[in-house]
């Protein structure tokens, strides 16, 4: 047992007794059923308002909603949003791979701009690696489906996702949760709440200690990999006085020492994707086994992956007469060390040994108007600066048993004035309108593996994106609206260019979206009804295509302005309290993607025997888009009834995603190459509390029908075809209380 461990359960013991003496205060909250579906309070426009006042399609989920269905991280979500994709990137767990309404994002490259933004207490975090951490002291997550530009900015071109951690309560208070399940987990979940100087200011100390024995077996050497080791903790500092100013400070670290991810070989025998041209892996006589299992790896190479972040944000509050002036600043540094292997066919056939690190430093500065009145606006400016320095040995047979080294390094600096008015021409009728401009200057260096020279590349990209919106409310619980946006996405530099001239730069691309929506409230807020129909231009398209260089003759990665796509879609989400202690939740998501333009040169120059629309320039626009699966549907239902003797709750959720192709390749017209199946995931949680609610006992189980269910497979250019499974079934029992 580690010191944290036992450190915990010294805290379990004091917990207990102190606990044991507040139970009759704790009692007055009731553990009878809810009456009313729940109001989640959310920032999507810079001002805390109810979900059902907000113009825009937007799903929030509140602490509770995340503890009755035992999520613990943002891919716990993943199908319970419509048009929405939450998963993590398989070699990288912590890393986000996210896709809302078609618009996919999961590269771990720090050149590469994000699709879908990611906040944390207000803060755009820059990279998605570190953004899917496990959840700890959680307050809300905020999912805005959509562009997001006009007051989130650039690259939240797909929509945003907003955390929201716990703030301190001002007493002295806690909570405390044990979980223990399959492959040897050990999970410590703590939050401590202390006042420093009573209702001015007060702390919150939360900390998460998180192990895993991994669920990949290695034939190899029979071992077992996927391990996780992780260790979060988080200071949050509220100073509240009485007058008008406040102040909250959030300092969070977190350290992962992990025993690597590998891949499984998925490369197609010989001739199976004709007339498209075969992997050399396969060629060499190492293609896929048929009878492998999803999570049997076969790795001679040792693997590993080690991150650490670090974390500053302060949000400053001054309310003065003519409005609320707001400053957030954030800072954040990541480091990550990971080894990996691109052939799994037991031997070191193509590794790579990636050392990055990467640091932001961002401030904003806001006023909003007072409400109330038929004006109200918030306008503001922004700056962001990143920094990051890579160094990437790749080696391996295919390079002869020697290995190339790349050194990268990019300053980026990102300028925006923003402002959206809501004048509220009656009580009823509110017309919107909004804007951002933006301003960005990239700096980057490159020596790509094998050479001994540094190339160095500057540009700059500036943009504006409107926002117009006409929202009227029929009575205070039903509301329509109307909405333009314009989403952008910087343009930028090539991190994994294999020569001088393959580096960029490529152009920003943009997003025009139009969106018709209705909120709905029935029976006294016992049944919320929304749904939202939507149609999106895509131009000048990001690709990253392989390619082989005219320049050094091998395989490289080109980013490439390659075209213009439409996304058109449909979203439903219900909640119905149903009496009895039932409840249900349920969205349904239709997507239409397609291309409507699209060339490039995908495989580099045609060789001899090749069919000519697997190299040189084609016209791609029959290849499926990835991430876009047509269908998304999701059901959860609850159950809550209060015993003599405790509060009795159930949750059983149903998933349902229809095929999707996971990677963006020519091989998809031809053959199912990245094709993942239609799949139904079942989840559920069963607890039993005591009546005021303090101490809980869950049994949750993930995956509960044991689907093995594809990540990804992608080609590496010509090379191999490396894939991955989403995690199996698996299961836990935690032990809450609070004090």
């Amino acid at each position: 047992m580690s010191r944290l461990h036992v450190l915990i359960a010294s805290t379990a013991i004091v917990a207990g007794g102190f606990g044991a003496a507040t139970a009759a205060q704790a009692a007055a909250t009731g553990a009878s059923a809810p009456e009313q579906v729940t109001e989640v309070i959310v920032t999507a426009q810079k001002r805390e308002q109810r979900v059902q006042d907000v113009p825009l399609a937007i799903t929030a989920f509140n602490a509770q909603t995340l503890q009755a269905a035992s999520a613990t991280n943002l891919t716990d979500l993943d199908g319970k949003i419509p048009n929405v994709t939450l998963e993590a990137v398989a070699t990288f767990p912590n890393a986000s791979s996210f896709s809302i309404r078609g618009l996919a994002f999961g590269d771990v490259e720090s050149t590469f701009e994000p699709t879908v933004g990611v906040e944390a207490n207000g803060v755009y975090l820059a990279r998605n690696v570190g953004a899917t951490q496990d959840f700890f002291d959680i307050s809300s997550i905020e999912v805005r489906r959509g562009p997001q530009g006009t007051l989130d900015g650039g690259n939240t071109i797909g929509g945003v996702v907003a955390i929201n951690t716990k703030k301190p309560t001002g007493g002295f208070d806690g909570e405390l949760q044990l979980t223990a399940g399959d492959h040897r987990r050990a999970e410590v979940r703590l939050a401590v709440d202390a006042p420093i100087v009573k209702d001015v200011l007060s702390a919150r100390l939360s900390i998460l200690d998180l192990n895993y024995g991994g669920y990949l077996q290695n034939t190899y050497n029979n071992t077992r990999m996927g391990q996780i080791n992780s260790l979060s903790e988080r200071l949050t500092l509220a100073y509240t006085p009485s007058g008008p100013f406040d102040a909250t400070l959030v300092l969070d670290h977190t350290t992962d020492r992990d025993g690597g991810f590998p891949y499984i070989n998925g490369t197609p025998a010989v001739g199976s994707i004709a007339p498209a041209p075969d992997f050399v892996l396969a060629e060499l006589g190492f293609p896929t086994d048929p009878h492998q299992k999803p999570y049997d790896v076969n790795s001679s190479t040792p693997l590993h992956y080690d991150f650490s972040t670090t974390g500053v944000s302060a949000q400053l509050n001054w309310r003065l007469g003519f409005g609320t002036v707001t400053s957030v600043t954030g800072y954040r540094e990541y480091d990550d060390d990971n080894n990996n292997e691109y052939g799994g066919a037991g031997f070191p056939y193509f590794t790579s040994a990636r050392t990055q690190n990467h640091d932001q430093f961002s401030e904003e500065v806001r006023l909003a108007s007072p409400g109330g009145g038929r004006l109200d606006y918030v306008v503001g400016v922004y700056y962001l600066h990143q920094h990051y320095d890579l160094q990437n040995a790749e080696g391996g047979t295919l390079f002869g048993g020697y290995t190339l080294v790349q050194y990268a390094n990019q300053d980026d600096n990102s300028y925006a004035a923003f402002g959206q008015f809501d004048y509220h021409l009656t009580s009823q009728l509110t017309l919107t309108a909004g804007g951002r401009y933006s301003y960005e200057d990239k700096s980057f260096h490159n020596q790509p593996p094998g050479y001994s020279t540094d190339f160095g590349y500057k540009d700059n990209w500036s943009d504006f994106s409107p926002k117009f919106v006409a929202s009227y409310k029929f009575t205070p619980d039903i509301m329509a609206y109307a909405q333009y946006a314009r989403g952008y996405r910087s343009g930028g530099f090539n991190g994994r260019a294999g020569s001088e001239t393959s580096a960029g730069p490529y152009n920003a691309e943009h997003v025009d979206s139009y969106e018709i929506g209705l909120k709905n409230q029935f029976f006294d807020r016992r049944w919320v009804l929304n749904a939202d129909v939507f149609y999106s231009k895509y131009d000048n398209i990001q690709e990253e295509v392989q390619r082989l260089s005219a320049i050094t003759g091998d395989d490289e990665t080109v980013v490439e302005n390659a075209g213009a796509a439409t996304y058109a879609g449909v979203e439903v989400e219900s909640h119905a309290i149903l009496g009895h202690g039932f409840s249900i939740d349920n969205s349904i998501g239709y997507l239409d993607a397609h291309f409507d333009s699209f060339t490039a040169n995908l495989n580099g120059d045609c060789a001899v025997g090749v069919t000519s629309y697997f190299c040189g320039v084609n016209d791609y626009k029959n290849i499926p888009l990835p991430s876009a699966p047509h269908w998304t549907i999701s059901m959860t239902g609850n159950y809550r009834h209060e015993l003599p003797f405790a509060v009795f709750a159930a949750n059983l959720s149903a998933t349902y995603t229809s095929s999707q192709y996971t990677s963006l390749s020519p091989i998809n017209t031809v053959a199912p190459f990245s094709l993942r199946k239609a799949n139904t995931i079942v989840n559920t949680t069963i607890s039993l509390a005591t009546l005021d609610e303090k101490y809980r006992v869950s049994l949750w189980i993930k995956n509960l029908t044991d689907q093995h269910v594809l990540y990804g497979r992608f080609a590496v250019g010509p090379l191999s075809a490396p894939e991955s499974f989403e995690p199996p079934l698996t299961w836990g029992v935690s032990l809450a209380g609070k004090f």
